[in-house]
């Protein structure tokens, strides 16, 4: 007598008994637990598309039920099993995070041990090492809303290595009676580097900056070089970034005394006009955004800062900036010696804030 064939594991036959340990009166989200992991541990490996469809359904149940640090242990599973699987992220898998990160309360850790895990899976099976963009943006968004109260995942690019040097460099207070966790907000939304998330970035440095009344020079800074540090710069974003940041300034009462008068940029594919400020910061921000989108080979060969002793001179900042000069102008860097015309322009520039 041939041996019995064992049919294959659907999620129609083993996500019903899982999921009626969860049904009122009497639910019994630790059972539903550990059946939901035992289940999927037999099939992980041979089945791993059915294993997290129903890590997620069980997740998603336990969390509408309150029950956040087991669900959110099924979800690191199941972001797990995909990045053993070799599974890309694409829209489902995306859908399936963003959900329960949704529902996992921002108070205590399980909603950042999702976050993480999430986004080191898709930093090695999506199309961006530093973590799938969307993502980033929408993890982003929970921090700047005051929905996420944890720490940000790590960060694997030099993109994010320069902006950590442009956060220490460009240090800002955090506002009074606000409770919105601005800084890993800002790491997640430079390293999603899309237009949604630059908009979204100004709007939150313009908050942060009190719509002016503090300086926003190096709020400034702080959303607009990390994107010019990309090979090649991501100008999109940081043309957004900018725009969108000098445009609620000039709106704001604490701010409307910056601006002095408007100069066309005389480019077509650029910022339209130049907002002059009494700020050196904001008047060079927006030139070098235009000479770099300009520039077509090798520029010049010293390069101009606006002064030494506001945030554009840190010593963080510089590294930065001679970076881009590496990027896009070649300009090598220098080799230690003084340079006396640049000097006597940092000199003649006055301070940078």
């Amino acid at each position: 007598m041939p041996p019995r064939q064992s049919r294959p594991p659907t999620v129609s036959s083993l996500l019903p008994p899982i999921l009626s340990l969860l049904e009122p009166p009497s639910p019994n989200p630790y059972s539903a637990h550990q059946k939901a992991l035992t289940t999927t541990a037999r099939i992980a490996s041979s089945h791993p598309d059915v294993a997290t469809e129903i890590l997620f359904a069980t997740a998603r149940e336990l969390l509408k039920l309150g029950e956040a640090g087991s669900g959110s242990e099924l979800g690191v599973r199941m972001v797990q099993i995909l990045e053993q699987a070799d599974k890309d992220v694409d829209e489902k898998s995306r859908a399936s995070v963003t959900q329960l990160l949704a529902l996992t309360p921002a108070h205590g850790p399980w909603r950042k041990k999702l976050a993480d895990a999430a986004i080191r899976w898709t930093s090695t099976h999506g199309e961006c090492p530093t973590g799938d963009p969307s993502l980033h943006q929408y993890v982003g968004e929970l921090y700047y809303k005051g929905e996420c109260r944890v720490r940000s995942a790590e960060r694997r690019s030099l993109l994010i290595l320069l902006a950590f040097k442009i956060l220490r460099a460009c240090h800002v207070p955090y506002p009074c009676g606000i409770h919105h966790d601005f800084v890993p907000a800002e790491q997640h939304l430079l390293a999603a580097g899309k237009r949604d998330g630059a908009k979204l970035l100004a709007e939150m440095m313009f908050e942060w900056c009190e719509k002016g009344k503090l300086d926003p020079g190096p709020y400034a800074v702080r959303g607009t070089l990390p994107f010019l540090s990309y090979r090649p710069p991501n100008i999109l974003p940081a043309l957004t970034f900018l725009t969108n940041f000098l445009s609620l300034l000039s709106s704001s009462p604490s701010a409307k005394h910056l601006f002095t008068t408007t100069l066309p940029s005389q480019t077509s594919y650029s910022i339209a006009d130049i907002q002059l400020t009494t700020s050196p910061t904001l008047n060079f921000l927006q030139l070098a955004l235009i000479t770099i989108q300009r520039v077509g080979g090798a520029g010049g060969r010293y390069r101009r800062i606006s002064g030494v002793n506001g945030v554009l001179g840190q010593k963080e900042v510089q590294e930065v900036l001679q970076q881009i000069s590496t990027n896009v102008f070649l300009i090598p860097p220098p080799r230690g010696q003084s340079d006396m015309l640049q000097n006597l322009m940092g000199s003649l520039f006055g301070g940078g804030r």
